[in-house]
This record gives structure tokens, C-alpha cells and sequence, in this order.
């Protein structure tokens, strides 16, 4: 509906990119925000073993919307200062409209450097339509006056990255994440 313009703007939720995916193929502007930040109130969650995955993956309410004005005039009521009024499980926690000008100025961010990750450094390779569009992206930020940087990481991390995730995602335990972060030294604590 968004995308044939029949309504300016729709919320969804998002987990593993319910409204990202969408947005970046049908030419819309979607926000996943921090998740458990905006207002549940009135939606129903995902059930508890429909998607099997670590409690930390949790569905949140995210606009998508035809223009970037538009995500930012829904974030605005989204993340009303009021909010508590209406749900007392949210602490106020307003869109702070001041970071939006300072992030609409590409000005500033003349002297930021982007990394972008050298695809060849995967194990699968890359497909010629992801190939260009790093290449038309990576040419725009040039353009745009940013230091663009090839990144290259060693075969342990792209190893290290993928046992994580496997450990996350597949083995549906936390428990498998733990003992991957445990197998590499890493520390960590319960919360």
C-alpha cells in the first residue's frame, strides 16, 4: 500500500528486516528503532516458540513511508514525550529533533571515514548485482567528499562471525552463542 502510494506512510514489525527489506526494494524509507523503545500497546507479539530464537531478537513497531520527511513526522509521534500516559511500561523518550537537522547537513560528516567491507573476502562469492551496487554506493559517498576505505578482515574473523551467528540463529539456544564466546576467550555476564 505504501509503495503504490495509497497511503503515506505504515507501520510494521521487525525482527530479521520485515521492514527494512521491504523498504530498500520497493523505494521506501523504513526505521527499525531500538528494540522494546517504542509502544507495544495494541499489537499483538510474536508467539513464544513461533520463530525459536534468542530472547534478545524481539519484534519492534517501525514506520515505512514514502519520503524521509515522513519517517521523521512518525518518529516524532511514535516517540511522543507523553507516551507513559498511554503505556505505563515506557519511560519518555522523545525523538530528539535537534540530531535530525545536525544528520540532514551532509556538512557534517565531511571528515568521517565509511569502511566497506572488501566482498572477496567471503567464502561464497559475491553476485555481479551486489558487486555494483557496492560500486555505485561506494563511487556516491566518494562523491559525496567522505574517505571511503576497503576493508579487509582475515579468514578467523569472517570464521569467528559465521560460528556466532550459526550459534544464535540455528542452534536456537542462547546457550550455543555462550559457548562459541566462550571457546574464544571472550568475557561475558549475565544481566
Amino acid at each position: 500500500m505504501v509503495a503504490s502510494r495509497c497511503t503515506p506512510m505504515g507501520l510494521g514489525t521487525d525482527i530479521g528486516g520485515s521492514v527494512r527489506v521491504p523498504a530498500a526494494s520497493c523505494g521506501l524509507y523504513g526505521l527499525k528503532p531500538t528494540g522494546k523503545r517504542p509502544s507495544m500497546v495494541g499489537m499483538i507479539p510474536a508467539g513464544k516458540f513461533r520463530f525459536n530464537m534468542p530472547g534478545h531478537m524481539v519484534q519492534v513497531i517501525g514506520p515505512l513511508t514514502t519520503s524521509v520527511d515522513d519517517l521523521v513526522i512518525n518518529a516524532d509521534i511514535m516517540f511522543d514525550p507523553k507516551i507513559h500516559m498511554y503505556d505505563p511500561l515506557k519511560a519518555p523518550c522523545p525523538l530528539k529533533k535537534d540530531r535530525i537537522d545536525y544528520i540532514m547537513n551532509p556538512d557534517n560528516f565531511k571528515d568521517i571515514k565509511i569502511g566497506f567491507l572488501d566482498p572477496t573476502c567471503f567464502p561464497d562469492p559475491v553476485s555481479d548485482s551486489v558487486m555494483r551496487a557496492l560500486k555505485i554506493a561506494k563511487d556516491a559517498y566518494t562523491k559525496l567528499g567522505f574517505d571511503v576505505v576497503t576493508v579487509n578482515l582475515e579468514k578467523k574473523w569472517i570464521d569467528l562471525t559465521m560460528k556466532f551467528m550459526s550459534a544464535m540463529v540455528i542452534d536456537e539456544q542462547v546457550e550455543g552463542a555462550i559457548k562459541c564466546m566462550e571457546d574464544e576467550g571472550e568475557v561475558w555476564s549475565e544481566v
